[in-house]
């Protein structure tokens, strides 16, 4: 295995990592995980990325993603999946927000 050195069905990793990036009004967020199996008759794994931006303007907030998913099955075939979304706020008065967003996911 990865540790021992003895193969066996457990044998599976995964990993993630992130950050927030923040500009005056604007933030910028981006993430990656990936995972799957050492064991070799399985040759399952997946990798998940994502990034999005929002900017802050008097009282409007727009935002903006994509993502990204790619998964192989124990037998070798790979699927990709794609997504992107967005999002619009306006602040009304003190305490009230409207929002409105939307998000695609494609395979």
């Amino acid at each position: 295995g990865i540790l021992d050195g003895v193969s066996d069905a457990g044998d599976t990793y995964a990993i993630h990592a992130g950050m927030t990036g923040t500009f005056d009004q604007f933030k910028l967020r981006a993430a990656l995980a990936a995972g799957g199996s050492t064991f070799t008759t399985d040759q399952s794994s997946y990798i998940n990325g994502l990034i999005s931006a929002e900017g802050s303007f008097d009282m409007f907030k727009i935002a903006a993603s994509a993502e990204v998913l790619s998964l192989t099955d124990a037998a070798g075939n790979r699927t990709t999946g794609y997504g992107f979304g967005g999002s619009v706020g306006a602040t009304v008065t003190d305490g009230v927000t409207f929002n409105l967003g939307g998000r695609y996911f494609g395979q």
